[in-house]
């Protein structure tokens, strides 16, 4: 480019710089002064959205989540308290194990599963988190995107007993007691001082 030769940048993994590390050479000619346009194409994530059925004037987009444990706790824990809808790529042989970490932590939400967009076999299934889980238990085939309904802009009313299941079901999945207090706070917007004190009682029925 820098020799006046016009380059061109495409991508079998998507939209370049949505889907792979494109972003930087858009940066390089940013920081260089040389020009830099796009050619918009099609995008499973805003197809997805419309299918969904959410109202998706506004959405986070986290791709696939990340496979180390504390940087996807830690997502997990922001997409607990989204207030947007959020979308994510997903593996089919991975579809299954998500959903139900996503149920340990956000509890019964809704959320719709969309397979192989715009292809013969495209498959759009919105249900809550529990069914999704028994729909997908063996791995499907194609293209995975999960579009999660965004959390209650208000604190849940749950009883006690509402609660305790929660916070044993995090628990149970290996979650420390303050990490299970954490991830149920954000994920259900209740005040971290009542899930510590149910914590604490649970651990005392042991």
């Amino acid at each position: 480019m820098n020799e006046g030769k016009s380059v061109a940048y495409c991508s079998d993994a998507g939209m370049p710089a949505i889907s792979d590390p494109g972003a930087k050479l858009v940066e390089a000619c940013l920081e260089n002064n040389l020009k830099a346009t796009v050619l918009p194409g099609a995008s499973s994530v805003l197809a997805a959205c419309v299918l969904s059925g959410f109202d998706c004037g506004r959405f986070a987009f986290y791709g696939f989540l990340p496979r180390e444990k504390r940087p996807r706790e830690e997502l997990m824990h922001l997409i607990g308290a989204s207030k947007l809808p959020v979308v994510l790529f997903e593996s089919p042989k991975r579809l299954f194990s998500t959903l139900q970490e996503l149920y340990l932590l956000l509890g019964e939400r809704e959320a719709a599963v969309l397979r192989e967009l715009t292809k013969v076999y495209e498959e759009a299934r919105r249900a809550p988190l529990s069914e999704l889980i028994k729909a997908y238990k063996e791995p499907p085939k194609g293209e995975i995107i999960l579009v999660l309904a965004p959390s209650s802009a208000q604190a849940l009313e749950l009883c006690d007993e509402a609660l305790d299941l929660a916070l044993m079901r995090l628990l149970d999945a290996g979650y420390s007691n303050r990490d299970a207090v954490n991830a149920a706070s954000l994920a259900l917007n209740i005040p971290k001082k009542r899930l510590y004190s149910r914590t604490l009682m649970l651990k005392r029925r042991e």
